[in-house]
């Protein structure tokens, strides 16, 4: 996965979205959660090397132990969501730092080991 980072409020430090590269198809995935509820919800876009939406995706993750987790889940929903782009290369974007991080480094924390394990 990649990392897009939070921008701040001046518009010249606001990242921007980048197509991905020829031939190539990026999933974008983000995932909200609710501590008061411990639900989770998650929303995924797939665009081609055009910029074009190919799919998106949003749903319920029901019952989530944390917004890491969240963000868990809707990596795992986004590597479910490239298993149906097959014949083409897809990269996987989200913003959760911990979660790129550790999958990037297979597994860093024990946390997230359980929630990369369990996708």
């Amino acid at each position: 996965m990649e990392n897009t980072q939070a921008g701040t409020s001046h518009s010249n430090d606001v990242p921007k979205w980048s197509v991905p590269e020829k031939g190539c198809i990026k999933i974008n995935t983000d995932a909200s959660f609710f501590k008061e509820t411990l639900r989770g919800f998650y929303g995924l876009i797939a665009r081609n090397d055009k910029g074009e939406v190919l799919e998106a995706r949003c749903g319920s993750l029901g019952f989530v132990e944390s917004a890491l987790h969240a963000e868990a889940l809707a990596a795992a929903k986004a590597i479910e969501m490239a298993r149906f782009f097959h014949q083409f290369q897809c990269v996987i974007e989200g913003d959760c730092m911990e979660l790129v991080s550790s999958i990037n480094n297979h597994g860093d924390t024990k946390e997230t080991e359980v929630y990369i394990v369990s996708m």
